[in-house]
Formats: C-alpha cells, sequence, structure tokens
C-alpha cells in the first residue's frame, strides 16, 4: 500500500526594464531566456509574463506570471526586473477593502529549470522589501513535497502503532548555508517516522536560503503530512 499525503500547506544589482509591452532574450549564469508579455486569449483584461528557457532557439521550459487583471471591481499589476539573478514581480493588488502589495518571484536552479517561490501568491497591507525573501526548495515546494512523499511508505508504519491515521506538522530550520534539519515534529507518531523523516531531510540538497536586509538569515518551514494507514 502506497503512502497517502495530504499537505496544507550579494550585494544587489538591479534591472528593470519598460513596462511597455515587454519582448526581451536575457542571459543568466550561462542560460539563455526569454520574457515575454501577451494578452490572456481568454480575458482582454489579463495579461501576463511568459517566461522561456531556451536553448538553440527550442523551448525546454515554459512558466508564466499575471502581470495585470481587472473585474469584478478588482484590479492587480505588476512590475518586473531581475535582481540578482532572480526573476521579480512586486504586485499591487486592489479592492473595495483596500490595497495589498505581493512579490512574485522565479528562481533559476543549478541546472537552470525555473522554480517558483515558495510565497508567490500571498499579499500583505505593507510593501514588502524586494530582495527579501524565504527559504526557497530547489525545484519549488511540490518538488519537496513530492520527495517526502516518495521517500515514505505507509507499510513501514503499519503494526508499528495503534493508529489509523498519522497525522503531523514537520518543522525544519534551514540554515544561513542553505542546510535543513528537522526541528521538530508535532503529533503522534510511531518512533519510525521520526528517524525516517530525519534521514530524509539530512539527505536533501541545500536550500536557497532565506534572505533579509541582504544577508541570508536562519529561516523555519512547516509542512503537515497525514498518512492514512489501511
Amino acid at each position: 500500500m502506497k503512502l497517502k499525503l495530504t499537505f496544507f500547506l550579494i550585494q544587489i544589482s538591479i534591472f528593470v526594464f519598460s513596462q511597455e509591452k515587454i519582448n526581451k532574450k536575457v542571459t543568466i549564469n550561462g542560460y539563455d531566456f526569454t520574457i515575454k508579455e501577451d494578452e490572456n486569449p481568454e480575458n482582454k483584461q489579463s495579461t501576463f509574463y511568459e517566461i522561456k528557457r531556451i536553448v538553440n532557439d527550442s523551448v525546454l521550459q515554459s512558466l508564466t506570471i499575471s502581470k495585470t487583471s481587472n473585474e469584478n471591481g478588482q484590479s492587480m499589476i505588476s512590475e518586473f526586473k531581475i535582481i540578482d539573478n532572480v526573476f521579480v514581480f512586486p504586485k499591487t493588488y486592489k479592492s473595495d477593502n483596500g490595497t495589498n502589495y505581493g512579490i512574485d518571484r522565479v528562481f533559476i536552479a543549478e541546472n537552470g529549470k525555473l522554480f517558483e517561490a515558495t510565497e508567490n501568491g500571498s499579499f500583505y497591507n505593507k510593501k514588502p522589501l524586494e530582495s527579501d525573501y524565504k527559504a526557497q526548495y530547489i525545484g519549488g515546494i511540490n518538488a519537496f513535497r513530492n520527495r517526502i512523499s516518495n521517500s515514505l511508505d505507509a507499510n513501514d508504519y503499519i503494526g508499528t502503532t495503534d493508529l489509523r491515521k498519522i497525522l503531523v506538522n514537520l518543522k525544519i530550520v534551514i540554515d544561513r548555508d542553505g542546510n535543513p534539519s528537522v526541528k521538530d515534529i508535532i503529533g503522534d507518531y510511531p518512533p519510525k517516522l521520526k528517524e525516517d523523516l530525519e534521514r530524509i531531510i539530512n539527505r536533501l540538497p541545500r536550500w536557497i536560503p532565506a534572505k533579509e536586509n541582504n544577508q541570508t538569515i536562519p529561516a523555519n518551514f512547516s509542512l503537515p503530512i497525514n498518512i492514512l494507514l489501511e
């Protein structure tokens, strides 16, 4: 029986591109990318940025970030910048309840693969600093979830506990160098689960460490895990 998991879940250099319609090619860390602004064919009041990784004019990867939207009295607009080799999209969201701010980011892994920041889609009542961000698992949050899921098997815990379901909150800390370690596991669980999670986390590759005021800092990360024993 395969595990079933439910998740709830250095100095700054800035290049600011014209906020007119964008269609540019950039090289970052030896990899070529194009950034193009386009309209949503299903909603003319919505536009987006499309980032493509290209090799010899062939597209290896593509992802999109929303630029503008305007419907039902709510509007959102974002800019585009490159800060320390990270694609940065400061966003302003306006509604009847006021104005909120957020920043979407797209990181580039060492192999050139694009992945979105964990906090993409979040908004706050104050403008966050463009150079600050949370610790990032290389490949993105979904890659991290899949890594945990694929490394555990519910069969290993049947017979080791009377529980029919294991529900825990895994808390890890990522140090200034990006090394992750288990900080705590909250909930009822058999001892083997703790051993397995510590082994899995200790074998993870380094994360991109969190940054605050242009300095890398330790950061906490939580991941609820639900294991059904059937």
